[in-house]
């Protein structure tokens, strides 16, 4: 259980016993879009959605990057699993210039999009640079090298691969207005 009121949620961290600073960018939509997930007859866990548990797996990471690799390696699954192969969405919400293989990051992006404020917004904004390459980080190569098998094939196109999924990622973001800022 996180600690984590109203108050703290303004505040934007708790700031732990080890006095480690854990930012609380995007709990709001953790509280705001959980779902009850039934886990016994008379029990039932409110459980964020994928796309809102992305953005916590972002944050994260910014948060201390070098001890939250698992952090970035499940945001590359998720953008690479966002839906199944059978989701009708694959079709009917991704334009058809975004290459197969890229529709489940831009579909999390779509999703994910309307739902930021511009504190969370800019989080996000953060890590697609990273995702780049820009600047001296080393999360472009970590991130590829932990992310799905298929962007590694040995066919030397693998910056290709990647740079078509931030892309749709970033397209998906961007597809949608974004909501109203909010704290």
């Amino acid at each position: 259980m996180l600690p984590a009121g109203q108050d703290l949620l303004e505040q934007g961290h708790v700031e732990w016993k080890s006095g480690h600073k854990m930012s609380l960018v995007g709990m709001r939509l953790a509280f705001e879009h959980a779902v009850p997930v039934p886990t016994a007859p008379d029990l039932s866990v409110n459980v964020a959605p994928l796309h809102v548990l992305a953005l916590l797996k972002i944050v994260a990471y910014q948060d201390r990057p070098h001890q939250r690799q698992r952090d970035l390696e499940d945001l590359a699954f998720m953008m690479e699993e966002y839906v199944g192969a059978d989701d009708d969405r694959l079709w009917t919400d991704v334009p058809s210039q975004i290459e197969y293989e890229c529709r489940p990051a831009f579909l999390l992006g779509l999703d994910l999009g309307p739902l930021l404020n511009e504190s969370e917004l800019g989080i996000v904004a953060r890590i697609v640079a990273l995702l780049r390459g820009e600047g001296q980080d080393t999360t472009r190569p970590r991130f590829l090298r932990g992310g799905p098998a298929r962007w590694r094939v040995d066919d030397n196109d693998e910056d290709g691969r990647l740079d078509g999924v931030i892309a749709a990622f970033e397209a998906g973001l961007a597809a949608r207005p974004q909501a109203s800022p909010a704290s």
